[in-house]
Parts: structure tokens; C-alpha cells; sequence
């Protein structure tokens, strides 16, 4: 009796530690769920993020597209080519197109420094994607007073030192 008696003690051990190791078993998947659930879901805030911005870029290209494409644009670099300069009426067009296809970029470069006529046209053309040399035949500038447009705007704009091209980086940041 003792021997059956301990026989159905052991049974009753064993299924005791069985519910107990499908607990810990049960437990463990419901929180491997749980935690993989957790990840999917901010994967797919990332891939939402990341559309967005793509979706931003996307766009942002498409607009400079249709600034290079323009024909007030293509004027410019035509200008350029032909040591020509352009009228008052011709800066004022491409400030407009400029403005318009990017409204915020004025304002912002604007907020704490009135800009003069001539870093205005150089912001212009920064847009307009011309390079130094033709920016000195539009301006009418020697190649080194361009460059020195070009650090001393950066400069009042940031507050710091920088070369022509981190103007471009900051204008075309801000196009975005």
C-alpha cells in the first residue's frame, strides 16, 4: 500500500511538474509574441518614417526639376555661356519662380540678416544650380570676390566660418 501510495505520489509529482513546464512553456511563447509584436510595430513606424521622408525627397527632386527645367532658369545658363548678363526684370522672374517653388527659403535665410541685392542673386543661382564660374559671369563678380560672397553670406547667415559649398549645402537644405 505504501508502495502504491508512493507510486501515485510520484504520478501526481510528475504531472505537477508537467503543468508547471507548460506553464513556463505557455509563458514563454505569450511573451516571445508579445515582444515580437512589439518589434513589428516599430518596424513599421521606421518604414512609415522612412517612406515619409522618401516620399519628401521624392518630391524635393521634382521640384528642382521643374526649377532646371524652366525656362527662366535655362535663360541663366544660356546667359552664362555667352558672358551675358542678365536684366533687372530676368532677376526679378527667378526670384518669383524660386520664391514660389520655395516659400519658406526666403523667410528663413531672411529671419535675423536683411540680405543685399547681390547675396540675394547669389542664393538665386545657388538654386538655379550654377557653378561659381558662371555665378561670376551673372554677377559680374571676378571668381574670388564670388568666393568671398559666398564665405561672407555663409558666415552672417550661421555664425560661422565655411567655404562657398557649405552655402550651397545650407541654401539646398533648406529647398528640401
Amino acid at each position: 500500500s505504501m508502495h502504491a501510495q508512493m507510486e501515485k505520489d510520484e504520478t501526481a509529482d510528475r504531472k505537477g511538474v508537467m503543468i508547471l513546464l507548460a506553464s513556463i512553456v505557455v509563458l514563454v511563447l505569450v511573451l516571445f509574441l508579445l515582444y515580437r509584436q512589439r518589434m513589428m510595430r516599430r518596424q513599421h513606424r521606421e518604414l512609415l518614417q522612412q517612406n515619409g521622408e522618401y516620399a519628401a525627397l521624392l518630391a524635393s527632386l521634382q521640384t528642382k526639376d521643374t526649377i532646371l527645367e524652366s525656362p527662366i532658369v535655362k535663360h541663366f545658363h544660356e546667359l552664362s555661356t555667352h558672358d551675358a548678363h542678365p536684366s533687372d526684370e530676368e532677376w526679378q522672374q527667378l526670384y518669383q519662380l524660386i520664391d514660389q517653388q520655395h516659400p519658406r527659403l526666403f523667410p528663413s535665410l531672411q529671419k535675423d540678416y536683411t540680405m543685399t541685392e547681390p547675396e540675394l542673386h547669389a542664393v538665386c543661382l545657388i538654386v538655379a544650380k550654377c557653378t561659381p564660374s558662371q555665378m561670376s559671369v551673372l554677377l559680374v563678380y571676378s571668381k574670388g570676390n564670388v568666393s568671398n560672397l559666398r564665405r561672407r553670406l555663409y558666415r552672417k547667415l550661421t555664425g560661422k566660418d565655411g567655404s562657398g559649398t557649405d552655402l550651397d549645402e545650407l541654401v539646398n537644405g533648406l529647398c528640401r
